[in-house]
């Protein structure tokens, strides 16, 4: 399944001496994605110019050859298909490229120069319940 394979790439990049994270920081210079991958990953990944794209071939392929291309200067952006529909919920699915604008999905899919960051819709789709404000505590009286 997904999670046996995600588990075979973080096995395989952290025995060459990568840190593996699960989310994209602005010190995240490599995405291993998936033929779907999230909407809002991608986009993170691609506003912070320094991280390159590549599948697990590709990976593979720069492993077996000993350079693994981590300078965005270097690779053509990926391009990607299609992105992931998240989700299924009652109301339908929650991927936010499901409520993204067509500039923001041509720049997520690699298609959009990256000459500005456009980013993800909003993480709470339309359907979603929003949160309760947190309510003020009582101070205890003395």
């Amino acid at each position: 399944g997904l999670e046996l394979g995600k588990a075979r790439v973080k096995e395989m990049c952290e025995s060459f001496g990568a840190k593996v994270t699960s989310s994209v920081s602005g010190r995240t210079n490599l995405l291993v994605v998936g033929q779907e991958p999230g909407m809002s990953k991608v986009s993170k990944a691609r506003a912070t110019g320094q991280c390159v794209l590549m599948d697990v071939h590709e990976l593979r392929l720069s492993l077996v050859s000993g350079k693994v291309c981590n300078d965005v200067s270097e690779k053509p952006p990926m391009v990607i298909a299609s992105f992931s529909m998240g989700y299924k919920h009652k109301e339908g699915y929650n991927s936010l490229a499901l409520q993204a604008s067509t500039e923001q999905l041509e720049y997520a899919a690699g298609l959009a120069p990256p000459t500005h960051y456009l980013p993800a819709p909003s993480a709470h789709p339309p359907h979603a319940k929003p949160r309760a404000a947190a309510k003020p505590r009582a101070k205890p009286n003395p």
